[in-house]
């Protein structure tokens, strides 16, 4: 099991606490820094090496963590708002982040998920925001092929059998009827789905059919 180091740069000290507890519940994911404002990134960085850093996108000086983005010190930045504004959030697509999501919206899987996709080299973005397909284009012309390469290696992570059980599953069918539909045992369905768990990092069939579904409608295609 590969660990992603995790760094978080909140001033809120609550929000700060709540991300380090969900960070706390996941095996694959180590939160080894904090910073509460733009100056101390730099530090926390050279520090820790994160692999993922999570940005408030209201911190403040938050202009140096543009700065450190579009030298290249970091990139892999995933974008934090409680207060929406795409100005600001296209802006730090310009530097160099590779995702955002509205904390007031979203939940726990949802943010571990994202973790993780972005760590992969993917976008990854909250469509309801309402430039997702902006924010997609600024980053890919940041990063060029080799996002769309890491995004096309994603796709292909499911074989199509599991893909298959996967969207059955989200669309509530049991094990048996899966089995059923797909002329499988129903112990063959319950190995693929362990597989598939492994491969996207959850624990129930609940969360990998949550996912699947926010992995169709959030996930911005090549």
């Amino acid at each position: 099991m590969e660990i992603i180091k995790v760094a978080i740069a909140d001033a809120d000290t609550l929000v700060r606490e709540g991300l380090k507890r969900i960070l706390a519940l996941e095996r694959d994911l180590l939160l080894v820094g904090e910073a509460v404002d733009g100056a101390e990134i730099a530090q926390v960085l050279k520090r820790t090496s994160p692999d993922v850093l999570l940005v408030d996108l209201e911190i403040p000086k938050r202009k140096r963590v543009f700065n450190l983005l579009e030298k290249g010190l970091t990139n892999k930045v995933f974008i934090l708002c409680s207060f929406p504004d795409q100005a600001s959030i296209l802006d730090a697509a310009k530097a160099g982040a590779r995702g955002y999501v509205d904390l007031n919206r979203v939940n726990p899987s949802t943010i571990t998920h994202a973790i993780r996709r972005i760590h992969a080299g993917e976008i990854w973005v909250d469509r309801q925001l309402g430039c997702s397909e902006t924010f997609a284009q600024f980053a890919r012309q940041k990063y060029g092929h080799d996002f769309n390469e890491r995004e096309r290696r994603h796709h292909s992570m499911l074989s199509k059998r599991q893909l298959e059980i996967i969207s059955l599953v989200a669309n509530g069918l049991t094990n048996e009827k899966i089995g059923q539909k797909l002329f499988i045992s129903e112990g063959t369905v319950k190995i693929h789905l362990r597989n598939v768990f492994h491969k996207l990092g959850v624990k129930t069939r609940t969360q990998a059919a949550l996912l699947h579904v926010q992995e169709q409608s959030r996930l911005v295609p090549a």
